[in-house]
């Protein structure tokens, strides 16, 4: 599986990398960035991944618009 990780605070990023990257998990990739921007940026690829992970409250917007921007847009993506 391949994971946007959308997260602002680094070491909460790196928690859930290392969560993510643990033997046994479905997690094949784990791309993380720490904006809405950067997360919208990702999205313009959204065959390059197949899951979402994203933290509410971001420094440039709230992880709820990046949900309902993915549905609009009728992503391949799980959120």
């Amino acid at each position: 599986m391949r994971i946007l990780l959308v997260e602002d605070n680094p070491h909460d990023a790196d928690l859930a990398r290392r969560a993510l990257g643990r033997p046994g998990t479905v997690a094949r990739s784990v791309h993380w960035v720490p904006t809405l921007t950067q997360a919208r940026e990702a999205l313009a690829h959204p065959e390059a991944f197949d899951l979402v992970l994203t933290d509410l409250n971001l420094p440039d917007g709230h992880g709820l618009d990046l949900i309902a921007e993915v549905r609009a847009r009728r992503l391949p993506v799980a959120v």
